[in-house]
């Protein structure tokens, strides 16, 4: 992390093991989803700013057994490595990913704190956040920026939020492992959960990670355990 002016890999996000084989095989057996699931998608794919036939589209790829472009490794991996926030342009940032069947990836992070434009020493409480439509899941920091080299740290790491649409997870847990930076080592908490999605896909399970990182002067949230400097 650049001090200040680093780009914020939000989001990094390896969803922990989303690895493909997760997913398993996908069917080619249609299968109707209840009413119920179809209104919390629609509702979940509008937040994302996907439009009624697009939706219409995802929710039959959904029921011919067929898993979503956002869903899949791959394109989780190249949204990871796309890295396009800047601190010097403030805390409240987001990216939309698009994919070929109209499926997206939003992530981002938010201030908590009303007001705030700009990160400088001081201390803050940021949301970061990642959304499929299908599987969606953010958690709060209270971090501290110490101006001056070794000294920042997160002194809180809590609300852990989930949803899983055509699911289940269970309580998903966050943990500061290290509080304070050190010459080495960033400091950094972890939220975890895992999950099993069982729309007409064959039932899936996955664990889904979420870090964040705070040193040098400068955060970011990554998918991955990176603390080192």
């Amino acid at each position: 992390m650049k001090k200040l002016a680093s780009v914020m890999s939000v989001f990094a996000l390896t969803l922990g093991i989303f690895t493909q084989s997760i997913f398993a095989e996908e069917t080619s057996s249609a299968s109707k989803l209840s009413q119920a699931y179809v209104a919390q998608l629609k509702n979940s794919f509008s937040e994302l700013g996907i439009d009624e036939k697009t939706q219409n589209a995802l929710i039959k790829k959904l029921e011919n057994g067929q898993i979503l472009d956002s869903m899949k490794e791959e394109n989780i991996q190249k949204t990871i490595n796309k890295r396009s926030f800047n601190i010097e342009k403030g805390l409240n940032q987001s990216e939309v990913v698009t994919f070929a069947d109209g499926s997206k990836i939003k992530y981002g992070v938010r201030p908590v704190n009303s007001g705030i434009k700009s990160v400088a020493p001081g201390s803050y409480t940021v949301e970061s956040y990642w959304a499929t439509g299908t599987v969606n899941y953010s958690y709060y920091n209270d971090y501290t920026i110490v101006k001056g080299i070794n000294n920042d740290f997160i002194s809180k790491a809590y609300n852990p939020t989930v949803a899983v649409i055509g699911g289940t997870f269970t309580t998903p847990t966050v943990t500061i492992h290290r509080a304070k930076e050190t010459s080495s080592k960033y400091a950094y908490s972890q939220m975890d959960f895992t999950y099993t999605f069982s729309l007409p896909l064959p039932p899936v399970s996955a664990t889904a990670k979420l870090y964040f990182n705070v040193g040098n002067d400068d955060y970011d949230t990554t998918l991955s355990l990176s603390d080192t400097k």
